[in-house]
C-alpha cells in the first residue's frame, strides 16, 4: 500500500490502514508514530496538524490537504485562511492541541472548540 492509498482510505472513513511511516488508528492519521498526529477525522471535518515535522511529513500533509480542500499544500492552506477564505470542514491545530483532542474523543468541531477554549482559560 502507498501513502496516497492510506490518506485516501482515511479521507473515505477507513479506520485501519498502514504503510511504513503513515497509519490510521480509528479516526486519527499518524505520520511517523503516535507522537505526530497528522489529522483527526470528525464527522465530515478534518483537524489538521499545522506544525512542521519533516519533509516527508510535509508531503503527507500536502496530499491530505489536496484531498480535503482546493489548497495545494499546508502552507497554501494557511495563506488562504489568513486571507480570509473559509474552510468549514478544516481546523488547523498544533501538535499539543491535536493530542488533547485525541484524549477528549469529541464528536463535533463545536465540542473541540468549546473544550480547547475551556482548557486555555
Amino acid at each position: 500500500m502507498k501513502n496516497e492509498n492510506v490518506i485516501n482510505s482515511f479521507v473515505n472513513g477507513e479506520k485501519v490502514a498502514k504503510t511504513g511511516h503513515l497509519f490510521i488508528e480509528e479516526n486519527v492519521l499518524y505520520s511517523y508514530g503516535h507522537h505526530y498526529p497528522l489529522s483527526i477525522r470528525l464527522n465530515g471535518a478534518f483537524l489538521v496538524n499545522k506544525d512542521d515535522y519533516s519533509k516527508t511529513t510535509a508531503r503527507h500533509a500536502g496530499y491530505l490537504i489536496r484531498n480535503i480542500s482546493p489548497a495545494s499544500c499546508l502552507s497554501d492552506l494557511k495563506k488562504r485562511l489568513q486571507k480570509g477564505e473559509s474552510f468549514s470542514n478544516i481546523l488547523l491545530l498544533n501538535t499539543q492541541d491535536m493530542n488533547r483532542v485525541i484524549a477528549m474523543e469529541p464528536n463535533t468541531l463545536e465540542e473541540v472548540n468549546k473544550n480547547l477554549v475551556l482548557q486555555a482559560i
